[in-house]
């Protein structure tokens, strides 16, 4: 029986790394409620991109992990958390992914692809 450490990549050393410094930081700028607004935003941001960065988590909860600590923190009024899903260009980005990811896993970008791949080769010559 082994009593080794587990290998780790190194992001993920990186991360753990960053987040020691990070709390360092904040743990030497007093109690969580001593902060000011711009701190804890700063944090929560960090905090969130260190997340999506690292891959420890996937990035749809750290998205969640986000907005509910921005709003739990009082961060900011939910109305202004939340005002990015009523403008029309975010449904637009997310009706384009969903149309994006149905149609590369009904196979339909493969097909299109070979169809083309096959249209240029015809004209190449």
């Amino acid at each position: 029986m082994s009593n080794a450490i587990p290998s780790l990549n190194i992001k993920t050393w990186l991360v753990a790394a960053t987040a020691v410094g990070a709390g360092s930081i904040l743990r030497s700028l007093g109690p969580l409620g001593s902060l000011g607004p711009e701190a804890l935003t700063a944090t929560l941001i960090i905090a969130t991109v260190l997340l999506w960065s690292s891959g420890i988590v996937s990035e749809a909860l750290a998205t969640l992990m986000f907005f509910s600590a921005a709003v739990l923190l009082h961060v900011a009024p939910a109305e202004v958390i939340f005002s990015g899903f009523g403008s029309s260009a975010f449904w637009m980005i997310f009706s384009g992914l969903i149309v994006g990811a149905a149609i590369k896993n009904s196979g339909l970008s493969v097909r299109i692809a070979a169809r083309l791949a096959g249209l240029l080769a015809a004209c190449r010559t």
